[in-house]
This record gives structure tokens, C-alpha cells and sequence, in this order.
């Protein structure tokens, strides 16, 4: 190929990769924003910085996979979550022994985030909570292992008026048939161990024993249960529960079956109540 054939090639082909070159210049690139949202605030007890405590956020949207960030409280207490997308989120401190100082409010707040909003003074005020802990005892005196104790409020039951009660707090009992709970809310409680008729029914692991419900001390009708009183920082001990004799449990078994494709239906969840 001569001199000219050659120099006519690479002219042709500069020609044709012009209208590409060209586009790739002028379209659009893509680019993707960081988030630069942040939120902060202080945590203290008695007015003074708590060093430490980790403050976590939780996303409300469903479905959310993005890593949520978390941040450490300083020598004074000040903490600092950055690169936050915008959202609804709960902020949260960490710190399972204390409770809100604000009787009555939750330990964590909602934050609404905008795009690039700067969200400060979300403070928490903490206090210690209390403690309640005691033994429990079966019916020979014997020490009941991994028995959970379960904390209610005492105003949650009310004569005449059958609805469901929540736990507020509990704990399993160790190997010697102690337990502890911790950082209660100043408060009154009742105290129980065993299971209600309400939920009776339920799995119970290979050689563990079922005992009917007993509120502190001897009582099986809550209204009649002692109240607990629990302050800031106060530890309600001796709050022994002795169970009575176990109960009577059965095993039931059987196989699920998709009707239609007459093949074994795995995964699902079976559930029983007392008639």
C-alpha cells in the first residue's frame, strides 16, 4: 500500500470516530451524590458528659440494607453521626443499665432528616434504673434453672378487665436459680415466673419443666400479687417466687402437606392454644 492509500486510511477513520468522540463529550455523566446529613447532640447524667456511650440510628423504612452509622460520645459527653441520608430515623444511646431521666418518655427520639440538614441538640438525659432480683424455687425447694421472670406494670392489671399485658423487663434464672433484672424505670411492678393459661401453650426445650405462673410471692391471680416498688438506682432484692408442682406437658406431631400438589409444605409455622 503506498504512502498515500495509508494516509487516506487514517483520515477516513478519524472522520468516522468524530461523531463518537463527540457524543461521549456532551452526554451527561452520572454521577452519584454522597450523603452529607448528620445529627447530634449530648448525653448526660446529672448535667454532666457521659464518655463513651455508643448512639446508634435506626432506619423506619422497610427493606433498607444501607450500613446505619454509629457514633461515640466524647470526654464531654457531645457525639456526632455523619454522611446520613436523608429519612426518618430513631436515635438511640446505648446504655442498657440507664434509663430516660424524662419519666414517662422513651430513651430513644425520632429524627426527620432532610437532604443535607445539619439536625442538632438531639440530647438524652440518662439516669440509672433500678434493679429487682431474687430466687426461684420449685416445689421441694430446689433451685429452677433458665426459668424466665418476667416484670409487668402493677397498673397494667385492673379488675374486671381482661386485656393483654405487655412485660416490661425479665430474665432467665441461673444455676442457682437467681435472676436479675436491670434498669428498670422508677416505677411499680409485679413480678412472675412460670407459664399463664393465656400462654401456656408453646415449645419447651428438651429437659425443661413446665410450671404454672406464680406472681411474687404465692399468688396465681396478678390483682393479687405484691406490688414492687422500684426508684432511681434502687435494687428491690429477695424477691423469691416458689413454683409449684410441674406441670403435665404432651408432645404432638404430625406431617403438612400441600393439598393441591399433595407434596410435603416446608417452613411453615404451627401454632396451638388451650379449648
Amino acid at each position: 500500500m503506498s504512502f498515500s492509500a495509508h494516509y487516506l486510511f487514517a483520515v477516513l477513520l478519524t472522520i468516522l470516530s468524530l461523531p463518537t468522540s463527540l457524543w461521549a463529550q456532551s452526554a451527561p455523566k452520572e454521577t452519584t451524590k454522597s450523603a452529607r446529613g448528620s445529627i447530634s447532640g449530648r448525653v448526660t447524667i446529672k448535667e454532666k458528659g457521659v464518655f463513651g456511650v455508643v448512639v446508634a440510628l435506626r432506619k423506619f423504612e422497610t427493606g433498607n440494607n444501607e450500613r446505619i452509622p454509629r457514633a461515640t460520645t466524647d470526654q464531654d459527653g457531645f457525639y456526632r453521626l455523619t454522611n446520613i441520608a436523608p429519612g426518618s430515623y430513631e436515635v438511640s444511646p446505648s446504655a442498657p443499665a440507664f434509663v430516660s431521666a424524662d419519666l414517662g418518655l422513651q430513651r430513644g427520639k425520632t429524627v426527620l432528616l432532610n437532604e443535607d440538614e445539619n439536625v442538632e441538640n438531639i440530647n438524652f438525659k440518662l439516669t440509672r434504673g433500678g434493679v429487682i432480683t431474687g430466687r426461684v424455687t420449685d416445689a421441694d425447694g430446689h433451685p429452677v434453672i433458665q426459668q424466665q421472670v418476667y416484670i409487668y406494670r402493677a397498673e397494667d392489671f385492673r379488675p374486671q378487665e381482661p386485656l393483654q399485658v405487655y412485660t416490661v423487663g425479665g430474665a432467665p434464672t441461673d444455676d442457682r436459680g437467681i435472676y436479675r433484672v436491670f434498669g428498670l424505670m422508677p416505677g411499680r411492678y409485679k413480678v412472675a415466673a412460670g407459664r399463664s393459661e393465656a400462654t401456656l401453650s408453646g415449645v419447651v426445650g428438651p429437659g425443661r419443666s413446665s410450671y404454672m405462673q406464680v406472681f411474687y410471692p404465692d399468688a396465681s391471680d396478678p390483682i393479687k400479687a405484691t406490688v414492687i416498688e422500684v426508684g432511681e438506682g434502687t435494687e428491690a432484692a429477695n424477691i423469691d417466687i416458689t413454683l409449684g408442682r410441674t406441670l403435665q406437658t404432651f408432645t404432638v406431631t404430625g406431617r403438612v402437606v400441600d393439598g393441591e400438589k399433595n407434596l410435603p409444605a416446608a417452613n411453615i409455622r404451627l401454632a396451638f392454644r388451650r379449648s
